[in-house]
């Protein structure tokens, strides 16, 4: 209907919708608060447009959501006020103060409810699925969170055991994706590796001690190899049907 009937102004505007390039000069905040003074509250509560719509409409729908947050519905994170650092020291005002390093990771949200989870980033893009984060890390958050429902805040870094740092930004994504193949691989008995397809438990580094998936032959922490007596079950023939031999 909108294009058979909509004029050349609405299909402008429909098409930079489309295309997600609106470019009016605007952020939402400044629209928002000509729906409703909490308008702003309820968005960074939900980011959900519709839910901002119900709520104006049904002030008692207002009064709940401005009073909790929901799992699974990502909620935009509070923020660093940005200050040049010639500022500092006379916002100061002669107190004391501490300088830390800034770790260029990924912040993201984890939403917990009993065995399912979602990844949200600060701006509620959902990274469950993206770069292999939910696949490479799911055992590790079900098993580290024990409470039934929770949402954390967080910083997710990778971290270079040779230098002895923090990767840099992008390099959590590089670790997520090796690691989300190799269990990828384990469940579809596929040969992507010197593992076994059969179940086994996770091991323990008898060097750093950090606990690995069993389908990592190599410490996701040092990258020593994973011991004999736990290790893969079938010897290197070089014949081409090893992995047939392994999943058969």
């Amino acid at each position: 209907n909108s294009q058979r009937h909509g004029g050349g102004r609405e299909m402008h505007w429909l098409c930079r919708i489309i295309l997600n390039d609106m470019k009016m000069g605007m952020r939402h905040e400044s629209m928002l608060k000509h729906f409703h003074p909490k308008a702003m509250e309820i968005y960074n509560a939900s980011t959900s447009l519709k839910k901002v719509c119900e709520c104006v409409l049904d002030p008692k729908k207002m009064s709940l959501e401005l009073n909790r947050l929901n799992i699974f519905s990502p909620v935009v994170p509070m923020l660093c006020g940005d200050r040049k650092w010639t500022q500092i020291v006379s916002a100061m005002e002669g107190c004391e103060f501490g300088v830390e390093p800034k770790y260029d990771g990924v912040r993201l949200h984890i939403h917990k409810d009993g065995d399912t989870f979602k990844l949200f980033t600060r701006a509620s893009i959902d990274y469950t699925s993206k770069y292999g984060f939910g696949s490479a890390f799911g055992n590790v958050i079900l098993s580290c969170l024990k409470c039934e429902q929770c949402i954390i805040d967080g910083e997710m870094l990778a971290w270079d055991p040779i230098a002895k740092r923090y990767k840099e930004f992008g390099g959590n994504r590089t670790v997520a994706l090796n690691e989300a193949k190799q269990v990828e691989a384990a469940k579809g008995g596929s040969c992507a590796g010197n593992f076994s397809s059969k179940k086994s438990e996770d091991w323990i580094c008898s060097s750093c001690g950090s606990q690995n998936l069993s389908v990592n032959v190599h410490c996701q922490l040092c990258d020593v190899p994973k011991p004999e007596e736990d290790g893969a079950d079938v010897k290197d023939s070089g014949d081409d049907n090893a992995c047939n031999e392994v999943s058969g």
